[in-house]
């Protein structure tokens, strides 16, 4: 019954009837009560050692990793709303001490600085003791309407548009730079810089500007609007702009070589990649359009240069020294030394097949794309151009290497590269899924994962697993692996929203050797089928499952695979595992506009700690779906559109054994230890909300009342921090304290344990029993341009007026 438990790890034992458990478990409970109190089964904590935060480590706390502990980061009075968000608006600091988030809630969350205007957002940070939280908002003054655009990593700068009403001089939109902390505002483009509004409707939003990125001082922003704000800019186009802070000036980014003119593309210019994901279309792209630019290291180190593409030609550039008074631009898609491309030079196309950005290397040394013309001598694209070839540009060198040349022949389009997971910060080894047979054990013509090593010419490719093949529409997590956005909504054939299927499914660890993904393949023998699953339904029935590769240190391949997310004792699952959720909100209601897109740290720097969501009960403490897992919330056309969140819905962490200051001494399930983050008993889902670099603090969303001060069941967002907790919050509510009265609260009743690990082993779980929904299908209107209003059902029956993002935005 027991799996191995070690007194090192610290873990406690505990059991309570699950969701899929039979009457076995509760029979077991006395028993295991009485086995809870010797001293091996202690809470658990840092690789066995007492934790000096044990006072805050108490009730539903009681059981976490690592010694975490929980604190408040939301504030108590919420006036009478709930933190809300999706992946763009909650955001984790990269040092995990602040968090960023925005409400419904009438005249918003009671906070410091900023303006009160609708969809407000907020920052809470960790300053001393306590949290404290700021609006995101500019003054009122300076907009009736105002919309965040997003933030540095560090959330140190926020970037706001703001629009004032009338006809003055005054009137129209403006773009502002807030600084967090000391809430000054900084003006990048004044209101109504220029009379010519932008267009109404973009990928990314309804409104004027996109930030791409910036420098971590503040000192240089990047950002995009189809407004023409310098006369050298291409008019009615998506033009790449820089401002410095030290000049107060706006210059153009998006420039040309010399040796190709000099000066703005006839088809304007857009950070990053073009819309080459959704539908290969090389007018558009860039951050305008929704598409990763600082997420995928486009914007060099202090913003000193960017990576941009030409709209139209979708030819890729380098503009490069920007922080000093004479820039430069060089095209990182032209054919390198020996290249020969008969296709191309019949028809004339040098320079109009377009490359497509993939990631850059943090330090702006390397930068990978994708492209289907021949431009190193051993490519192996299609006689045709047809199927892409992975590339890596040299910085240094100016020198193109093709990580993909298909040596074996084996397809008559060569690698057919489909995308990019990620790669290491060195450049040097990545992960990418082609159909070409590059390596033994690969699937002709299949979604096969690879690894690549770049260290030696030509580079060694590793086989992985060959994932799910399918159409984009199907929003299989297997396609989103390599998406350039962090979330897509899509209204499509399969019918309605799905609220975490369109997220990105993939993170790569900094040093290049480990990949978290998502299949619904099942690729380590797990029976992942449950038809009436949520979101299963869309994939015939197979729910996703996340997965991890790992090569270890020192070793040159021969990684270990394994299923994080599936069920140790065979169980079927309940529903998708995913690395965040998509839309946390009362309703169907979004900000418009969406801010800069950013990737949250589900895995750790180092590979060792995975961070995701999943419906089922994967370790003994997870009880909250006992009597079945209804769906929690039911969005947009009503209760057939498959648009469900299940109630079960819990955050756990994945450690690796040995991790530094982690629980995890020896694999206990799936390679590594499990552990929840969340409560496992709350009757409303619990979310993902980000995580530090390092995995030390974790942010998750709950309607749980971890802390004694927090005595509401509005959603909180929540800090599970390493050697945390605050004595204010564990001060009783409603009565002064002093001394250590103020540092704990009563642990909770043995009967209801709080965040395990997979220590324990129970009883083979009972089929679970699902209610068959029929599905709605709703249309799907293709083209880049097709961009609709949609009245969609708050859970109280009122609507709110959303934008409904079709074809452009994937």
């Amino acid at each position: 019954m027991f799996r191995s438990l070690s007194p090192q790890a610290g873990h406690r034992v505990g059991l309570a009837t699950s969701r899929r458990h039979g009457l076995a478990a509760a029979f077991m409970v006395a028993l295991l009560s009485q086995a809870c109190s010797l001293a091996a089964f202690s809470p658990a904590g840092a690789l066995g050692d007492t934790c000096p935060n044990e006072a805050f480590r108490t009730g539903l706390g009681a059981n976490l990793p690592d010694c975490r502990a929980y604190e408040r980061a939301s504030p108590a009075d919420k006036n009478g709303g709930s933190v809300e968000g999706f992946p763009y608006l909650l955001t984790a600091a990269n040092d995990g001490s602040s968090v960023t988030y925005f409400t419904q809630a009438g005249t918003g969350i009671p906070a410091s600085g900023g303006g009160t205007q609708d969809f407000s957002t907020y920052m809470s940070k960790r300053e001393g003791e306590f949290w404290s939280t700021q609006r995101l908002m500019p003054p009122q003054s300076l907009g009736q309407e105002a919309h965040y655009l997003g933030a540095t990593p560090d959330h140190h700068f926020a970037f706001v548009e703001a629009s004032l009403e009338g006809t003055g001089p005054e009137a129209g939109r403006g773009l502002f730079m807030l600084d967090t902390s000391n809430g000054s505002v900084q003006t990048i483009v004044r209101n109504n810089a220029n009379r010519e509004e932008p267009p109404t409707y973009s990928a990314a939003g309804l409104y004027g500007y996109a930030i791409d990125g910036a420098s971590t001082d503040g000192s240089r922003v990047l950002f995009e609007t189809p407004v023409q704000l310098l006369p050298g800019a291409t008019p009615g186009m998506d033009n790449l702009y820089l401002w410095s802070r030290d000049t107060s000036e706006i210059t153009l980014a998006g420039v040309l070589p010399t040796n190709e003119g000099g000066g703005a593309p006839e088809g304007g210019s857009f950070g990053g990649a073009y819309d080459w994901f959704s539908n290969d279309e090389p007018a558009v792209g860039g951050a305008w359009n929704g598409l990763g630019v600082q997420a995928l290291n486009a914007i060099g180190p202090g913003a000193s240069q960017v990576v941009f593409t030409a709209g139209g030609t979708g030819q890729l550039y380098l503009r490069r020294s920007l922080n000093s008074g004479s820039p430069t631009s060089v095209r990182i898609s032209a054919p390198g030394s020996g290249a020969h491309d008969p296709y191309v030079e019949a028809e004339g196309l040098e320079g109009k097949i377009p490359a497509a950005f993939q990631e850059a290397t943090p330090d702006g040394s390397s930068v990978f794309f994708l492209s289907s013309q021949k431009l190193t001598a051993d490519a192996t694209t299609g006689s045709l151009d047809e199927g892409r070839d992975l590339y890596r540009w040299d910085a240094a060198t100016g020198t193109l290497l093709d990580i993909t040349p298909d040596a074996n022949g084996e397809t008559p389009n060569g690698a057919e590269v489909q995308g990019l997971l990620g790669v290491a910060e060195n450049g040097t080894s990545g992960f990418f899924v082609a159909r070409g047979v590059l390596a033994s054990g690969a699937v002709p013509g299949g979604e096969n994962l690879y690894r690549f090593e770049a260290t030696t010419a030509p580079p060694r490719i590793e086989f992985v697993a060959t994932l799910e093949n399918g159409p984009h529409y199907a929003r299989l997590p297997d396609v989103l692996n390599y998406s350039p956005r962090s979330y897509a909504p899509f209204f499509g054939e399969a019918g309605g929203v799905r609220p975490n299927a369109d997220i990105r499914s993939s993170r790569v660890s900094a040093d290049g050797r480990t990949v978290i993904f998502g299949s619904v393949r099942s690729l380590t023998g797990y029976n992942n089928h449950n038809f009436f699953g949520a979101e299963c339904v869309f994939n015939e029935g197979q729910c996703g499952e996340l997965f991890r590769y790992s090569v270890a240190s020192g070793a040159t391949g021969g990684g270990t695979l394994t299923c994080i997310s599936c069920d140790s004792n065979g169980a079927p699952p309940v529903g998708s595992a995913h690395l965040e959720s998509q839309l946390i909100s009362g309703g169907a209601a979004l900000p418009f506009g969406d801010p800069m897109v950013t990737f949250a740290d589900n895995l750790s720097a180092n590979g060792g700690r995975v961070f995701f969501e999943s419906p089922d009960p994967l370790v003994p403490g997870d009880t909250n779906g006992a009597s079945g897992c209804p769906a929690f919330a039911e969005v947009n056309n009503g209760p057939n559109n498959g648009n469900k969140l299940p109630a079960c819905q819990d955050v756990y962490e994945w450690e690796a054994p040995g991790t530094p200051g982690g629980s995890c001494v020896k694999a206990e399930v799936s390679g590594g230890c499990l552990y929840l983050l969340s409560t496992g008993k709350s009757p409303d889902p619990s979310f993902f909300a980000g995580a530090s670099a390092e995995g030390q603090a974790a942010f998750i969303v709950t309607s749980s009342q971890l802390v004694p001060e927090d005595v509401d069941t509005a959603r909180d967002a929540y800090a599970v921090r390493v050697d945390g907790g605050l004595a204010a919050q564990f001060a009783t509510a409603g009565r002064s304290c002093s001394g250590e009265g103020c540092l704990a609260s009563p642990s909770g009743p043995p009967g209801a344990p709080g965040p395990g690990s997979a220590s324990v082993e129970g009883p083979p779980n009972a089929k679970p029993k699902h209610k068959k929904h029929k599905q709605k299908k709703t249309r799907h209107s293709g083209g880049a341009k097709a961009h609709k209003h949609k009245k969609t059902a708050n859970h109280d029956g009122g609507t709110h007026t959303q934008r409904a993002l079709v074809g452009g935005k994937g």
